[in-house]
Formats: structure tokens, sequence, C-alpha cells
């Protein structure tokens, strides 16, 4: 009777064991996450009309707004177009060597809503240049109405 008593014991203290393990592994893994202050957008291009395009008031669609009442929301926020700038030209003997260059930020307010389908209107301090069409921007959750 006691080698079928001693078999459970060895049972249960492993699965404790594994518990204990992926409960370790769990809380490391929330720890270390850290919460997003903003929501992620793509800038569709600038406002225009039929024959007119207005460069100072880019169209931003934003992740997961599908309609023009949740677009009200995001008034106000601010909102950050960040790139990287090419640096200079390091030359060696065997090739030109092109070193990352530094990151800069173009940083603009989400001034109305564009459409009923969940654009906005956002106007930055320096116009966004042709060539971040497609890109990210981000929108911050800031400043908060709540």
């Amino acid at each position: 009777m006691s080698t079928s008593a001693a078999a459970p014991a060895k049972t249960e203290g492993s699965k404790t064991k594994q518990v204990q393990s992926s409960l370790r592994k769990a809380k490391h893994s929330i720890q270390r996450r850290v919460p997003r202050l903003y929501v992620r957008a793509i800038f569709t291009g600038y406002r225009r009309g039929k024959s007119v395009q207005h460069v100072h008031t880019a169209l931003l669609k934003l992740e997961n707004v599908k309609c023009r009442e949740d677009a009200f929301w995001y008034l106000g926020k601010k909102a950050c177009y960040i790139y990287k700038v090419p640096s200079k030209f390091k030359k060696t003997q065997s090739a030109v060597t092109k070193k990352k260059g530094p990151v800069r930020v173009s940083w603009g307010k989400i001034v109305s809503v564009h459409g009923g389908n969940g654009l906005v209107r956002a106007q930055f301090r320096k116009n966004l240049p042709p060539h971040a069409i497609g890109n990210r921007v981000r929108v911050m959750l800031y400043p908060s109405h709540i």
C-alpha cells in the first residue's frame, strides 16, 4: 500500500511545480508589458476637392474607428509622425556605408472629423511630406476629456 500512496504524491508534487513555474512565467510577462498610450493611424493623404489639394490638412485613418461618432472622441488629441533622417555617408575603401540617422518627430493635432467612416483631419506644425502617405502616425490619448 505504501507504494501506491507514494506514486500519486510524486505526480502531485511535479504538477504543483509545473503550475508554479507557469505562474512565474505569466507574472513575469505581465510585469514586462507596458500599456500603449497611443492609437495607430495611417496617413491616407491630404484634404482635397475635385481639383485642389490642401496640404496643410492631413487625413488619418484611425485603427478600430469605423464611424463618425467614434471619431469625435479623438478631437483635440495630439498626433505625431516619427521618421528617421538620413545621416552623412561614411566612405570606406570597399564601399559607401550608410549609418542610421537620428529620429525626428513632427507634432500635430486632430482638428475635425472627415466623412462618415471614421477618418479625421489633422494639422501638423510642418506639413507632412508626400512620401509619408501610407505610413504610420501615432495619435496620443492625451489631452483627455474624461
